[in-house]
């Protein structure tokens, strides 16, 4: 008989794993946020889970469940002329041996004598899921990184007229973005930590966090300093270090630069 704090832990499972870097249990399998030593990798394959789908133009891709679309273009990379295609189930595959630290990932899957994809689940280590519970892997995935990711339908002339409007303000500004090797160097200068360390100790989502807090912190002493001084008024109080951050939103200005969005936003 399992003990009343197991079940109260299972319950706060999710929560443990974001603020202690725990692992994430389903069905059997643990699925770790991934360190800073592998970010490369993680920045190259998190966009399989990212695909917006219902930009493909085609009803047949639109109307799978995710799981499905993702290894019904893949196994048609040649038939929608989209080499892109041809790298989704690579990159998930890879993806999940990241999170999981497992090598034996497949999927199983179904057509019927018409050609319809009829069954698709993704199996780790023998264990099967569905597509179902597919997107409850995803959603781990992208919130043990500190990925802010809203699958709501955003237009595409819109996002890019957004994104064109940050470049020009950037290049006004004169404003280059950081590198990953900048933000490394930088941190570890800060911590007084060697760059080694920081990759091995500090999952991704910890470490873009500090990025965040260490910019929110030098920002608050530059700004408070100055209205000390009496030379300078503003005409809000100056939002406190210590608080939370807005998710971001691409239509919001103040989450368009890097001090207040997520590292490298994919």
């Amino acid at each position: 008989m399992e003990s009343n704090l197991y079940f109260v832990s299972k319950l706060c499972q999710l929560s443990k794993s974001l603020a202690f870097s725990e692992g994430y249990e389903i069905k059997g399998i643990n699925f770790y946020p991934i360190k800073v030593k592998n970010i490369y990798e993680f920045y190259m394959t998190v966009p399989v889970l990212m695909v917006k789908q219902d930009r493909m133009r085609d009803k047949t891709l639109m109307k799978l469940p995710y799981l499905w679309f993702l290894f019904y273009a893949w196994d048609n990379a040649g038939k929608y002329e989209r080499q892109d295609f041809s790298f989704y189930m690579t990159s998930l595959f890879a993806l999940i041996e990241l999170a999981t630290g497992e090598t034996q990932i497949d999927v199983h899957y179904k057509y019927n004598n018409s050609n319809k994809l009829i069954q698709c689940d993704l199996v780790i280590k023998e264990v099967e899921f569905n597509y179902k519970e597919f997107e409850y892997i995803r959603d781990i995935i992208l919130q043990q990184a500190g990925i802010d990711w809203d699958n709501n339908f955003v237009n595409e002339d819109a996002e890019r007229a957004v994104q064109e409007g940050i470049d020009f303000e950037n290049k006004q500004s004169g404003y280059i973005a950081p590198t990953l090797e900048d933000l490394l160097d930088l941190t570890s200068m800060y911590l007084h930590m060697c760059v080694d360390e920081i990759c091995n100790k500090f999952t991704i989502r910890k470490f873009n966090n500090l990025v965040k807090r260490m910019a929110s912190f030098e920002d608050y002493k530059l700004l408070r300093g100055a209205e000390l001084s009496g030379w300078v008024t503003f005409k809000q109080p100056i939002p406190y270090w210590v608080s939370g951050f807005d998710k971001s939103d691409i239509f919001r200005n103040e989450n368009k630069n890097y001090k207040s969005s997520n590292f490298m936003k994919i």
